[in-house]
């Protein structure tokens, strides 16, 4: 059988020796098997980058198999890589940047046709959970909690962006059910579900779960949680069927504190800028958004007639944002928008463009609108104006994934529910063009 190996050597000192170590970059389809069985292709061009290191640019003529060694100067490095089989129609993969050592030795690059998306069967999720709590954690998706068909679930599952393979871990102690989460650092998340508030530590099996505390009253899954330089943040929530005004700052060695919002919001959208959280949305009168300051936690109101608008998406372009979607008073989908410029130091709210694609359901992620349907849209502030332009279908319709994107712009979907409930399946996308070094 034809095989799709690359293998990255650091050298040993004598420059005839053999590797010391060899990290096998294995190239595969998104089944799992030879991409070279699936097309024809008549060069592969791998591309490495590691940090201050000029890149290293492998082609090679494909005549039925390739194997590739190239040499990388550094095992605890962040190492990007880039796979490109030129042929009628190309394809490309990257992974996430990772460091070789951490990597186990095997690094699995899934390539696919470009400007077009497939499912993994390999990467799909032990269980299938309504509403679960999802983050990127470094090179990890964590899925945790959610209600599955028993009521409130405990469950935690993962995917291995590098190794593009799933599992489940220890599950939830101090949480269950429908909840929130975000990365807290390189090893751990915090995760707010319906039955409390906790820190999950993906790298120490023997004390997974650890209190949040203290985590203001109201917060779940009617919350924004998002990471921030140096922690992540809980921004208002539910309590009793009415917004609450609290927010809880994370830090990351596990220290937390509270601070008030200028009012009460759920269900909002919140977004990191620097030092700075803009929180949009989910009120039912007085400012459109927030500027919350991480160093005093106070928060300065941005002030604009909005009306309710309750999960919508704040697309981010630079110090550029897009209040886009959400519910209205009247139950719909709302296509008006507000541009919220000048933040966080400035940040004052206008009209936008509409959103003629509006739909429930969709996640913003790296520039990308994502779900709701097949649909996956990417945004760009543009010479003062928004555009949308379509980027790919996806090949089921997938409501509230959750969306990973890769520093070369491949993007990965995970779970996510349709008409029929609950999915734990994993969709990869290749732009038409990798985002070069």
């Amino acid at each position: 059988m034809r095989s799709a190996l690359v293998a990255l050597g650091l050298l040993a000192a004598c420059s005839d020796g053999p590797p010391r170590l060899r990290i096998n970059v294995a190239v595969v389809s998104a089944t799992g098997g030879d991409p070279l069985t699936d097309a024809d292709f008549e060069e592969v061009t791998v591309e490495v980058a590691q940090q201050d290191r000029p890149v290293t640019r492998v082609t090679r003529r494909l005549d039925g198999a390739f194997d590739l060694p190239i040499e990388i100067g550094s095992l605890s490095a962040s190492t990007r890589v880039r796979v490109h089989l030129d042929g009628p129609e190309p394809w490309v993969g990257a992974p996430p940047q990772f460091v070789p050592l951490a990597a186990a030795g095997l690094v699995r690059v899934v390539v696919g046709p470009a400007g077009r998306c497939a499912i993994v069967p390999e990467a799909e999720l032990p269980e299938a959970t309504e509403e679960p709590a999802m983050a990127r954690v470094e090179t990890f998706a964590l899925v945790a909690g959610g209600r599955g068909a028993s009521g409130p679930s405990t469950s935690v599952g993962f995917v291995d962006l590098v190794r593009f393979f799933s599992g489940d871990l220890d599950p939830l102690t101090l949480g269950s059910g429908a909840g929130r989460a975000a990365t807290l650092g390189f090893e751990r998340a915090v995760v707010v579900t319906e039955g409390g508030a906790l820190l999950y530590d993906l790298a120490n099996a023997d004390a997974r779960n650890t209190p949040l505390a203290p985590v203001h009253d109201g917060a779940g899954p009617a919350s924004a949680v998002i990471a921030r330089p140096g922690g992540a943040v809980v921004v208002g929530g539910e309590e009793g069927g009415a917004a609450v005004p609290g927010v809880t700052w994370v830090f990351e060695d596990g220290r937390a504190l509270d601070s008030l919002l200028v009012v009460p919001r759920r269900r909002a959208a919140a977004v990191a800028l620097g030092n700075f959280v803009v929180v949009a949305g989910g009120s039912e009168a007085g400012p459109i958004a927030e500027v919350l300051n991480a160093s005093t936690q106070e928060s300065a109101p941005v002030e604009y007639d909005d009306g309710v608008r309750l999960d919508p998406l704040l697309v981010r372009d630079g110090d550029s944002l897009w209040l886009i979607g959400g519910v209205g008073a009247d139950g719909t989908v709302r296509q008006d928008t507000v541009q919220l410029l000048g933040c966080p130091s400035a940040c004052r709210a206008e009209p936008g463009p509409p959103w003629s694609t509006a739909r429930a359901g969709a996640v913003v992620e790296g520039g990308y609108i994502v779900g709701g349907d097949t649909r996956v849209e990417v945004a760009a502030f543009r010479a003062g104006v928004w555009t949308l332009e379509h980027a790919f279908d996806l090949q089921v319709a997938r409501r509230d994934p959750l969306a990973v994107v890769f520093e070369s712009g491949v993007l990965v979907v995970v779970a996510g529910s349709d008409e029929a409930g609950a999915r734990r399946d994993v969709e990869l996308c290749w732009p038409t063009a990798l985002v070069p070094f």
